[in-house]
């Protein structure tokens, strides 16, 4: 019961500060948006944000499998108070991603022109070290923040999120007039870098107050062999690269690689506009409290009747938080487009529709996924998705 009223507190704490956090650093980035894109010509906005998309490849082939064990194992290790394992585990992810990192970037360095050449953005090779800086700062950030997460220290990341949003606006109504591809990267680098080094010393602080229970014996040693880690990063990865390819921010490759940079930049506004509206719906915040706490729950074994209680709890929680956003746009999306941003945007009213409306169907299925990564088998997500893309391709 005590630790039925544990779990209930550490939750309520957390859904406060990461719902704060969230509403503060989305009205900032919303003002920081409508900044860049009355600045920015459409062309222009659109070769930004394929950069910032060709994170997709580092995330897909690189980083997939280790948020992954992140997500998956820290809450297990957490429950056992096993701190000094998931030091341990934290140090091979840093160092395991680092190796996978640089050999992806040693091929994007050597095929860079021709990446460019096929996505029509001919000045892909002149970015090349700024995007890099952010590739990086970026992938490490991801690790950071997922370890933040999964570690349930979400009052330490809202005011993290505060502080860097509040200087990537700053930067943004500073260099106004120099806006552009290269300025634009470097503001995401110091974005991503204030995060990236806060996080990492909120985490090591965090190890190393708690490092006390092995001196107590107040731990218990988790069972965590390689051979279980090992099989589910390699089925998350794959998994991952399912989603990617049939997903929302590969089709963005698809658009460079089959039309000009106008029509990048609008499919490009597209997405950042979904991303907002599921920015100021803190479903990813409801979803950073809830999976850790469902596999410290139900890691160790759960009663049928207690774990449908949560399993329906979580589809009628997050499903109208999918399903709002879709009948809003449909009722006031072209009023938005037109009064907020710019009317050069419109003819991207049908494509944002569709994006928000097929995220419904993620709704239905959440507390399907999150079981999925309990009893760890993720080679369902997996054939679930390899069906989908055979099928895709035969259609």
């Amino acid at each position: 019961m005590a630790n039925k009223a544990s779990n209930i507190q550490i939750a309520l704490s957390n859904t406060k500060w990461a719902f704060a956090g969230k509403f503060i650093t989305q009205v900032i980035s919303l003002v920081a948006l409508v900044f860049v894109l009355r600045k920015l010509d459409v062309a222009v906005f659109g070769a930004f944000n394929f950069i910032l998309t060709i994170f997709l490849i580092f995330q897909v082939f690189g980083l997939s499998p280790f948020t992954a064990i992140i997500k998956r194992y820290i809450p297990e290790l957490t429950q056992h108070n096993d701190y000094k394992q998931i030091q341990q585990l934290l140090a091979y992810v840093c160092l395991a991603s680092l190796i996978v990192f640089l050999i992806i970037s040693f091929i994007f360095y050597f095929f860079k022109i021709e990446i460019g050449a096929f996505f029509n953005i001919p000045d892909l090779e002149v970015y090349f070290v700024p995007t890099l800086a952010f590739l990086s700062f970026h992938y490490y950030e991801r690790i950071a923040t997922t370890s933040l997460q999964s570690l349930l220290l979400n009052k330490s990341l809202s005011t993290i999120n505060i502080f860097a949003s509040l200087l990537k606006t700053v930067l943004y109504v500073v260099f106004l007039q120099q806006l552009n591809v290269f300025s634009l990267l470097a503001i995401e680098v110091a974005y991503s870098s204030v995060i990236l080094f806060a996080s990492a010393f909120t985490i090591a602080r965090h190890l190393s107050a708690n490092r006390a229970l092995h001196n107590t014996g107040d731990y218990t040693m988790t069972p965590l062999r390689v051979k279980r880690v090992l099989r589910y990063a390699s089925f998350s990865f794959l998994s991952e690269f399912g989603q990617g390819a049939l997903g929302r921010s590969s089709d963005i490759f698809i658009v460079s690689a089959l039309s000009n940079p106008l029509q990048v930049g609008l499919y490009a506004f597209s997405n950042r506009l979904y991303g907002m509206f599921y920015k100021v719906i803190p479903i990813k915040e409801l979803m950073s409290i809830i999976r850790p706490i469902f596999l410290k729950k139900y890691s160790e074994g759960y009663e049928s009747a207690d774990f449908m209680k949560m399993y329906n709890f979580i589809i009628k929680l997050l499903l109208p938080l999918y399903i709002t956003p879709a009948i809003y746009f449909l009722a006031f999306g072209e009023s938005i487009i037109l009064y907020v941003f710019d009317e050069r945007y419109s003819a991207a009213y049908f494509v944002t529709l569709v994006l928000l409306s097929s995220n419904i169907f993620h709704g239905i299925f959440i507390s399907q996924g999150i079981t999925i990564e309990l009893i760890e088998r993720v080679e369902i997500k997996f054939y679930t998705q390899a069906i989908t893309f055979v099928s895709f391709f035969i259609g």
